[in-house]
């Protein structure tokens, strides 16, 4: 999700790391590519990034888009408009998701309704993200979602 500048990539443990990319090395043997290849591949450039700046967002969105074809799925179009969000800005992530079909939109889920209000809330657009993570608040059970949510929303208070 957007949010994941505050990781620290420093905390990663370098021999899990280095098994993991073993592994993804091992995986890549053959001619089929499969949606967990490129699953891999995404985890590994998050993964390789030593810092959350370095992450190479250009690749991931690719990655993404490769997913997208081959594993079509509302959450890769999401996932992808965010990697796009951080390399041409929020609106770019906002048009992807807007291509994304009506029936497709899980409008359930409430990690789609964060991301959009995230995206608009860069865009200045307070009161949309402000609608969206409301959207968010409803469907979400998890403590800390909503934690996060109720901070993010007293963000957009004042505006």
């Amino acid at each position: 999700m957007l949010f994941q500048a505050v990781l620290n990539m420093r905390e990663f443990v370098t021999s899990d790391v280095r098994e993991g990319m073993a592994w993804l090395a091992r995986s890549a043997a053959g001619d089929e590519l499969t949606r967990y290849h490129v699953e891999a591949g995404i985890a590994w450039e998050h993964c390789r990034a030593p810092t959350f700046a370095d992450t190479d967002r250009r690749r991931i969105a690719e990655l993404y888009g490769t997913l997208e074809r081959i594993a079509p799925s509302p959450l890769h179009a999401l996932n992808r408009a965010v990697a796009e969000a951080y390399l041409h800005g929020p609106q770019a992530g906002l048009e992807r998701l807007a291509a994304v079909l009506p029936e497709n939109v899980p409008a359930r889920y409430p990690g789609w309704h964060a991301v959009i209000g995230e995206l608009h809330f860069r865009l200045g657009r307070h009161s949309a993200a402000e609608r969206a993570w409301r959207e968010a608040l409803r469907f979400t059970t998890a403590r800390a979602d909503r934690e996060f949510l109720h901070r993010r929303l007293a963000v957009c208070r004042p505006c």
